[in-house]
């Protein structure tokens, strides 16, 4: 190598020396700034060998939280039963705890006016409808005779009336009216030509019109005599008529007229047996559902009004669990969602249930929105009660 190589190489030493201590001097101190600044870690050797490593991009997600709400075991149905009149309670047939079946009789009132004009409409409405059928039917032969016998008899009348005055009779009459025909003119004769005093002209007034007044009772008499029985007479021979025609209509049969109006008295019957029978229920108590009498509120003897609650029915067929939920949980519910179900009396009984409905119309309590939620229960126990107090807890489906 030269000697003026030598010497260029020696003086770029000689400045790039000083330069590079200060550069590292530097570094040093922000490293140290850098690494008292951050959290110190533990050193780990470098791996000897490299694996291959992929990085996939993934979506995040999140799991819904459970919905959980309070809430109370319901019945499936329950009924209050009351009766449409007041009145005196007669009878009551159940007590609490009695199973009853939906249109049993459970209790009645005093209704003896109510029941006498039911079983009067009803026996009106048999009346009418046999002689409705009455018409339809042909006569028999016994009714036949029966025509027949009082045809004879109403001619039999006619001529005992016609032959009832014989001639001595009728001289009898005659005798009597001129008897007193002699003495209504001997007293009218007397009085025409009499001079007396005022009593006696009196009494003699009052002996004429005796006299006539019995002329007037025997000429009625003969005439009855002279004319035998017209009136009687005239009777006998329309009940003669009367009994022919009843045979000819019997023959004939019914006229629509007939007919006609003995379906509007079975109609008539059959509307007040109707109006009669309502009435009557009234006074009847009768279970609308099938289910437990839960409570009787009176006792036989007692005055109620229209309306008053006698009975309580409950129908535990089935249970149910109404629960408010809060509305930032409502549209993770949908119909037929498995639930759980934690009774406050009974913490370790299992209760497994389902979403049933969502009421569209909320309940607001302390400026909080809620929706009304109805859960049915599937678990069968006896111990669950109506009234129980719960939690019901749903996991919503991802």
């Amino acid at each position: 190598m030269s000697v003026k190589y030598a010497l260029l190489l020696l003086m770029l030493v000689t400045f790039s020396v000083p330069v590079a201590a200060g550069f590292v001097r530097s570094n040093q101190d922000l490293s140290a700034i850098s690494v008292e600044s951050l959290p110190q870690q533990e050193s780990t050797p470098p791996p000897t060998t490299f694996d291959q490593t992929v990085i996939v991009d993934t979506e995040t997600t999140t799991s819904a939280a459970a919905v959980t709400a309070l809430g109370t075991v319901e019945a499936n149905q329950t009924a209050e039963v009351s009766f449409r009149v007041s009145g005196e309670v007669a009878e009551i047939l159940v007590a609490a705890g009695d199973a009853v079946n939906e249109g049993d009789l459970l209790a009645w009132l005093d209704a003896a006016d109510a029941q006498t004009a039911y079983d009067q409409a009803r026996l009106n409405l048999e009346r009418a409808q046999i002689n409705l059928d009455e018409l339809y039917e042909p006569p028999d032969d016994s009714t036949l005779r029966v025509a027949d016998a009082n045809i004879a008899s109403a001619q039999a009348a006619y001529s005992s009336t016609a032959n009832s005055v014989s001639s001595t009779d009728l001289q009898a009459g005659e005798l009597r009216y001129q008897q007193a025909l002699n003495s209504y003119q001997t007293a009218s004769t007397v009085r025409a030509n009499m001079n007396g005093t005022d009593e006696e002209i009196a009494l003699q007034d009052a002996a004429v019109g005796a006299a006539s007044f019995n002329l007037e009772i025997a000429r009625l008499q003969l005439e009855d005599l002279q004319n035998p029985g017209s009136s009687n007479l005239w009777s006998a021979g329309v009940r003669i008529k009367q009994a022919q025609l009843q045979k000819q209509e019997l023959l004939a049969g019914p006229t629509q007229a007939e007919i006609d109006s003995a379906e509007v008295a079975v109609e008539r019957a059959e509307l007040q047996l109707t109006e009669t029978e309502s009435t009557l229920r009234k006074t009847r108590a009768y279970a609308p559902i099938s289910g437990v009498v839960t409570r009787v509120n009176v006792d036989p003897g007692e005055s109620i009004g229209t309306g008053t609650v006698v009975i309580e029915i409950m129908d535990n067929t089935r249970l149910w669990l109404d629960a408010l939920v809060h509305e930032v949980d409502v549209d993770q519910l949908v119909s037929g969602m498995s639930a759980s179900i934690i009774l406050d009396a009974l913490p370790d009984l299992d209760i497994t249930a389902t979403v049933e409905q969502v009421s569209w119309l909320s309940t607001v309590e302390d400026d909080i929105v809620y929706y009304d939620t109805r859960f049915a229960i599937l678990t069968d126990d006896p111990r669950i009660r109506v009234g129980m107090t719960a939690q019901v807890v749903v996991e919503p489906e991802n």
